[in-house]
Order: C-alpha cells, then structure tokens, then sequence
C-alpha cells in the first residue's frame, strides 16, 4: 500500500500546480480589460469632483458622429456633434473638449436616445442606447477631426 500512496500524492500535486496555473491566467486576463493609461503623459482635468485624465477621454468621448445633417451644422452654424458615453454630463464634456482641442465651448445639447427592446422568446433584452452632444464652439475656432 505504500508505494500506491507515492501515486496518489503525485496526482494530488499536479492538481495543485494546473489550478494555481488556472489562477494565475485569470488574474492575467482581468489585468488585461482595464489598461492602464500612463499618468506622465496625460494632463490632468477636474470634473465634479474627479479627477479624469486627458487621455481617459476615450471613456467620455467615444467618437465624433459624422453625417450629412452634421457637416451642415459644422459648416453653417459651427455646431459639432459627438458620440458619447451615456454616463457622461455636459461639464465634464465641455472641460475635456476645451482642454483637448483648445476651443471655447459656448453650448452643448443632450441628444438621447433610448434603448431599443429586442425580443428573443419570453425574454426581452435592451440594446444600443446612445448619446450624443451638439456642441456650440466660438465662432473663428474650429475641431480638426481629422476628416
């Protein structure tokens, strides 16, 4: 029986290492979702409380929302519009607009709009909620976006 003992052991040892291994490639995978923005580069800006970092602004803004009806605007009445997490408030977008590309933000408009509600069996689920802002900047100043 001694020597059958010696087996078990072993197999009990491989266990421990392979969830130990297990651990540690899920510890590696939630480092991953959250990268880590490098503090010396980035300019610090105070919103309500927080402080964002400049290069954080891609958790704010997520793009800026292209279409006819906003070239017109852009072009007509110096209105630029943007695609923005929903979560986001006028403040902390105008801070972040005004330190990103320099302008004098004079007016920002909430655009929501609401969740659509897809049915799949008795269930029902909420999709692509969106927001957006309408963004009235100084008249001589412009966003280069690159376009």
């Amino acid at each position: 029986m001694g020597v059958l003992d010696i087996f078990k052991k072993k197999k009990v040892e491989k266990k421990e290492v392979e969830k130990k291994e297990v651990e540690k490639k899920k510890v590696e995978k939630k480092e991953d979702k959250n990268p880590v923005i490098p503090v010396e580069e980035e300019k610090k800006v105070q919103t309500k409380g927080k402080v964002i970092l400049e290069g954080a602004s891609s958790v704010l803004l997520i793009n800026p929302y292209l279409s006819e009806k906003s070239t017109i605007l852009r072009d007509k009445e110096n209105k630029y519009i943007f695609k923005v997490n929903p979560t986001a408030t006028k403040n902390e977008i105008k801070k972040l607009l005004e330190n990103i590309y320099n302008v004098e933000v004079m007016k920002i408009n909430v655009i929501n709009t609401p969740s659509k509600i897809k049915r799949w069996r008795q269930k029902k689920s909420h999709f692509r909620r969106t927001k957006k802002m309408m963004v009235t900047i100084k008249e001589g100043q412009k966003i280069e976006l690159g376009i």
